[in-house]
């Protein structure tokens, strides 16, 4: 269990920054990291096989809520 926060350009799509509370979050703040660096767009973040499911989990659907948010 935990919170998942990102931020995105909404005009983009372009992940800006984002911050994890849980068991798991040194496993995957990093990955959050690398997407804002390489500024990776959240619609390729949702179509990503995430190497460990379980941790990243929360991350998948924040990154989900963010493209229905983007849609409406």
């Amino acid at each position: 269990m935990g919170l998942v926060k990102l931020v995105t350009d909404r005009s983009t799509g372009q992940l800006l920054g984002g911050s994890v509370m849980a068991p798991s979050a040194g496993e995957v703040i990093g990955f959050i990291g690398l997407a804002i660096r390489v500024q990776v767009p959240s619609s390729i973040l949702e179509e990503f096989i995430y190497p460990y499911p379980t941790f990243l989990r929360g991350v998948k659907g924040a990154i989900r809520r963010l493209g229905l948010a983007r849609e409406n």
